[in-house]
């Protein structure tokens, strides 16, 4: 999704809502990732360093002309996103993470203010995850054009002094920036941010649009809830809220 501050009807009706998903993994974990990913592309013929989208299902459907570097249709590209899922629900180190805003209900909140509230909390599970297993975390980004340079010195500050809430005691100080056709980790945070975007939009819509969101949200209401974040036990409940899903600002969107 995208963030404005100042947005129009016919903005909000195209973009409802702004999600950022966080992929936490081990490094072991990461790398047999990564293989398996390579393994799936040659297996449909895509080289390993194309990166397969989530939008490039919207583009099928709706039958766009936007370049895409590979040849994937509807039903392959369906099966390649299942198969990443069950990819990470066989890695015992990985958690997903979600932040998301409801653009129609904050306020004209500055985007880099709002995007160091997502980063914010983002670092906040991160650091309590390193620090339970005790490890080392450390935070990989897409490249976010203009707002990098602001951000990074903005969240090397909070990292570095903390915050009202945490102490960042097994986090790096900072984070780092790369581009998502390079890194397998951005490619799968693309898919998991869209799933979940689809997820809230078939929660919002009329019954007569829920079908156009209905493999997004099959998909994360029967595997990809398995490999949220958590307080006990991994039940499509309460037992995420705050912990595997979180609106931003806090309140604004608490209700979906």
């Amino acid at each position: 999704g995208v963030y404005e501050k100042e947005r129009s009807a016919m903005f909000l009706q195209s973009h409802p809502f702004y999600v950022r998903s966080n992929l936490i993994i081990s490094a072991s974990d990461y790398i047999k990732l990564e293989e398996a990913i390579n393994e799936i592309k040659r297996e449909f013929g895509v080289n390993f360093s194309t990166e397969i989208k989530w939008s490039h299902l919207g583009a099928r459907l709706k039958k766009y002309k936007t370049p895409i570097h590979h040849n994937l249709n509807i039903q392959q590209l369906q099966i390649y996103y299942d198969k990443v899922i069950e990819l990470l629900i066989g890695l015992s180190s990985v958690k997903v993470y979600y932040t998301f805003t409801v653009n129609s209900e904050i306020g004209k909140i500055d985007p880099i203010n709002l995007l160091k509230m997502h980063l914010q909390n983002a670092f906040q599970r991160l650091q309590k995850d390193a620090k339970s297993s005790k490890s080392y975390g450390i935070l990989i980004a897409d490249e976010l054009n203009d707002k990098t340079k602001n951000l990074k010195k903005a969240l090397y500050e909070i990292t570095s002094e903390g915050d009202q809430f945490t102490e960042y005691t097994h986090l790096h100080k900072g984070f780092f920036v790369d581009q998502s056709d390079q890194s397998c980790g951005l490619q799968i945070a693309d898919i998991l941010a869209g799933i979940f975007t689809a997820s809230l939009k078939y929660q919002t819509a009329g019954d007569g649009e829920k079908s156009k969101f209905e493999y997004a949200h099959n998909l994360f209401v029967n595997k990809l809830y398995k490999i949220m974040r958590f307080r006990e036990t991994p039940s499509f409940t309460t037992e995420v809220y705050k912990s595997g899903i979180k609106e931003i600002p806090s309140g604004y969107g608490d209700a979906l």
